[in-house]
């Protein structure tokens, strides 16, 4: 249950399959792309990625003043979207979709200049969504800490012990009876550890070798709880 949702540069790439006098372009696309969703992993920033085709059939916006405004997918809420660099273009729905939300309030982080093409030609549209206090344009390398998780209902963040070495990634999923959360260290050769800090009431560790359930110590924090983490290479 993620609420930023990061559009995928499909539609920029279908304009460079068969551009034979700019082969690098595709590739240049997808790995910025993927250069984007990296950081985002090794900043523990939970996202969900937009497909252009699937928000066309099931995309809305809704104005919830106990919620604000979300772009809706289906039965997801997203409070704030994410265009990726490289973004030349988007489909006309997708432009509707993302005028309509930031007009209504909506929060839309770009990682490059604007659009400037709709649906493959050349458009203004682009350049009038950065006239909306919405609007906000940053590079690449710091959209991560731009999208740092706030205090709200499901806050929880992941603090990275600092000059950390280690490769940590997490998964959470939230429950009717609570959340389960699982770390990884994908290195090798270097530990990992931190601090977790979230609005939950306690904390249990699941032993997933023995299949035991035992308590996990925990702190106060603010008014909820933190608890820290320590992971081995491969733990």
């Amino acid at each position: 249950l993620n609420r930023i949702l990061v559009i995928q540069p499909t539609t920029t790439a279908w304009m460079y399959q068969n551009a034979s006098d700019s082969p690098d372009r595709l590739k240049q696309i997808g790995d910025t792309f993927f250069d984007l969703l990296m950081s985002f992993e090794r900043a523990q920033i939970e996202y969900d990625i937009g497909c252009e085709n699937v928000m066309a059939g099931h995309g809305s916006v809704l104005a919830n003043p106990a919620k604000g405004t979300e772009l809706i997918v289906g039965l997801r809420g997203y409070h704030t979207v994410v265009l990726p660099p490289l973004t030349e273009t988007v489909s006309d729905k997708t432009m509707a979709l993302l005028e309509e939300y930031l007009r209504k309030g909506g929060v839309l982080i770009s990682c490059g200049p604007a659009p400037a093409l709709v649906d493959g030609r050349p458009s203004d549209r682009g350049a009038k969504l950065t006239k909306q206090p919405g609007w906000r344009q940053v590079e690449p390398a710091m959209a991560s800490d731009v999208l740092t998780p706030t205090w709200g209902k499901d806050f929880l963040a992941i603090r990275r012990t600092p000059h950390d070495a280690g490769n940590l990634f997490h998964h959470r999923r939230r429950l009717a009876d609570g959340e389960l959360l699982f770390l990884v260290n994908t290195s090798i050769e270097s530990p990992t550890s931190g601090m977790i800090q979230t609005n939950a009431r306690s904390v249990e560790q699941w032993d997933l070798h023995t299949g035991a359930i035992g308590p996990y110590p925990f702190g106060k924090f603010q008014h909820a709880i933190e608890c820290r983490f320590s992971l081995p290479p491969c733990g």
